[in-house]
């Protein structure tokens, strides 16, 4: 079967040589920026080694099931396309097994990466049997899976073929441990034989469309640095008070299991806020949001719908004191009022609310809370606010300070609401302890 593996991506072409060649580089990186080609290289060297071998098996490993079938899958189909073969003529791709089975019997199977309690090491995919393997968004995925893959490949068929193991692993920048096994250890000349890593832009991808670059461009901050510019050192800034990798994490972390200890979070609108935002949490696992424009009386039949749907009791209701939210006890009174300004119990902070917002960093620096709430609209706009998080007077040997919330709104536009209620969470989490 003739394939014809003809790119104008340079970076493209140097990574399937190695991944097709019986070089002696086992493992490739090809990591950078957004758009630079790296499924579909995945997915070219994959189909052209499960067509030219009957009987290989190769996987391609992400943390999400999911993910594989709507993002990687598709992309499956399109290489085919572009050499003028037909999917379902040479191959199915299997649901149940989660795996595309070949007309000659060679496999492409689909491995979730997942945190698993009951395995929390990966130890399931070193007992595994590959010919070769992919991790696809590597930067998502724990190291300890991807050291146990590493160990899967290389033992199915290679000898009987002649087929050299490869590892190929691609990923956008990350401060991870991709980084400095592959990209520092590159730009000191000192990384071994056996590993390679290819930078990837999106400029060198000759087939990406304007619209698509020109969306990239557009991006600002440490996304423009990680996804335009491909930039592995890309800057932290040092007032931030939570890094951004923890960021990323707190909507993916998995492992933390609810406590049936539910509490709500409400931040009335007022002071410049024209939105009421009901957090329902349960013990460091957020499950459910409300955010809304409606009058006051319609949004406190909204939180006693929440209060009856998750049963959450009044003494696990808190919400922000000040202003007009004053009226809401007069409605919930075993509910609990956060005065801001407060300085009982701030110790070394400069009241009540920075010291619960230190904490709430210090959380989400340690990947100790999940927002695990699907499809939520609004999750940029959470980002950007819990990028506000910033110390301020650095230098200063006073108490610990952040920036006001009018400076917040300087920097975003708007008013931190969905922020305020994840600093107010920490308030529930702290007396369940």
């Amino acid at each position: 079967m003739l394939i014809h593996l003809k790119t104008k991506n340079q970076k493209q072409a140097k990574a399937w040589n190695i991944l097709l060649s019986n070089k002696i580089v086992f493992e490739l990186l090809y990591g950078g920026a957004k758009g630079g080609g790296k499924t579909y290289t995945g997915c070219g060297w994959q189909i052209i080694m499960c067509l030219m071998y009957p009987g290989v098996r190769y996987f391609v490993a992400r943390k999400e099931l999911n993910d594989l079938v709507k993002f990687t899958l598709p992309v499956y189909r399109e290489f085919m396309e572009h050499q003028n073969l037909k999917f379902h003529l040479y191959c199915t791709y299997n649901g149940q097994e989660n795996c595309i089975k070949f007309y000659n019997g060679s496999t492409i199977h689909f491995l979730a990466c997942k945190y698993l309690p009951s395995d929390p090491m990966f130890e399931r995919f070193g007992s595994m049997n590959f010919t070769g393997g992919w991790a696809e968004e590597a930067g998502e995925i724990d190291k300890n899976a991807i050291i146990n893959l590493r160990i899967a490949i290389g033992r199915w068929k290679n000898k009987e073929y002649g087929i050299k193991k490869k590892y190929l692993i691609t990923a956008n920048p990350k401060k991870n441990f991709l980084k400095t096994d592959f990209v520092d250890l590159k730009k000191q000349g000192r990384l071994p034989e056996s590993k390679e890593y290819i930078f990837a832009d999106v400029y060198s991808n000759t087939y990406v469309g304007e619209d698509y670059i020109e969306n990239l461009e557009s991006l600002t901050g440490i996304d423009r640095q990680r996804l335009l510019v491909g930039n592995w050192d890309y800057d932290d800034d040092n007032s931030a008070l939570v890094n951004y990798d923890s960021i990323q994490s707190f909507f993916t972390n998995s492992f933390i299991k609810p406590t049936n200890k539910r509490g709500l979070i409400c931040d009335v609108a007022g002071y410049g806020s024209d939105r009421f935002v009901i957090l329902v949490v349960d013990g460091c696992k957020a499950i459910d949001i409300d955010i809304n424009n409606k009058d006051p009386q319609e949004s406190l039949l909204m939180v006693k719908r929440f209060i009856k749907k998750y049963q959450v009791p009044e003494h696990r209701i808190v919400y922000d004191s000040d202003g007009v939210g004053q009226l809401f006890k007069t409605h919930f009174p075993g509910s609990i009022g956060i005065v801001n300004n407060s300085t009982k119990y701030a110790k070394n902070y400069q009241n009540k609310k920075t010291r619960l917002a230190y904490e709430l960093a210090e959380m989400i620096n340690n990947n100790e809370l999940w927002f695990d709430i699907p499809n939520f609209k609004h999750k940029q706009e959470l980002i950007q606010e819990i990028e506000c998080l910033k110390r301020k007077d650095m230098d200063s040997d006073g108490k610990l300070k952040i920036i006001t919330k009018d400076e917040m709104k300087q920097l975003i536009g708007r008013s931190p609401d969905l922020l305020d209620v994840l600093i107010y969470w920490i308030f529930i989490i702290n007396n369940l302890k």
